[in-house]
């Protein structure tokens, strides 16, 4: 076993819909590791284990820069995710769940560097994805952007209100999914992924977001506005 690391008896993966799929762990000083079955005992360097005792051992595994690094025989380290994807060259492999220490396959995707530099969530004062505060001479207001491939959308509102804050978060889901950008980028209402809400929020105009109220949008989608206890808004159905 790793020095200074610790496994963790496996635990049933619920989430993954397989009853008999599960879960291993290694405890690190940089945190949690979460690996498939092969790769956990090739770690811990368990030679009993059949058939993954023909397999080299993964040593010196380590976190850096926010990657998960090891090293098989030689002297030359290896990104884990890269060493289990094999992305081409011009490639990333990226994290689904933004977890850098999640390294199934089932959480691993090889995506383009675009596409990878969609699924990162960005802390912001208003507590929505994409919708920020500007302080143009004293004017503050809402505004929300978002790259699609060619073009930068944008919207703005003006007062800062708990319900234009709303609203520019269903704007920032309308922009990414209507640039088919999805499956990549995180939504401030993950719900707008599933249908029939996804195409009820594709048919409305622009210009409605600019003049009804947040109500107005629960009852077009389908949903109802609920404030957890955080205080942020988020739609239920």
């Amino acid at each position: 076993m790793p020095a200074a690391a610790k496994h963790i008896v496996n635990f049933r993966d619920k989430k993954m819909g397989d009853k008999k799929a599960k879960i291993f762990r290694i405890n690190y000083p940089f945190g949690t590791l979460i690996v498939d079955e092969d790769i956990y005992y090739r770690i811990i360097k368990d030679k009993t284990k059949r058939p993954y005792c023909r397999f080299k051992t993964i040593k010196a595994v380590n976190f850096l820069n926010k990657i998960i690094r090891c090293r098989i025989g030689d002297d030359k380290t290896y990104s884990l995710a890269r060493l289990l994807m094999q992305p081409a060259r011009n490639e990333l492999v990226d994290h689904i769940n933004r977890n850098p220490l999640d390294n199934r396959r089932c959480k691993l995707r090889i995506v383009s560097p675009r596409q990878n530099s969609l699924n990162r969530t960005t802390k912001s004062s208003t507590g929505y994805i994409g919708v920020s505060i500007t302080n143009n001479r004293g004017k503050i207001r809402l505004r929300t952007t978002f790259q699609a491939a060619g073009k930068r959308l944008n919207f703005g509102m003006n007062d800062d209100t708990p319900a234009n804050r709303i609203i520019c978060a269903l704007v920032h889901d309308k922009f990414v999914i209507e640039s088919g950008d999805d499956e990549y980028a995180p939504l401030n209402f993950p719900v707008l992924r599933k249908e029939p809400f996804k195409s009820r929020l594709l048919k409305m105009d622009m210009s409605e977001f600019r003049e009804k109220r947040p109500g107005y949008f629960a009852k077009k989608l389908g949903a109802s506005l609920r404030k957890p206890k955080k205080g942020k808004r988020k739609i239920s159905i």
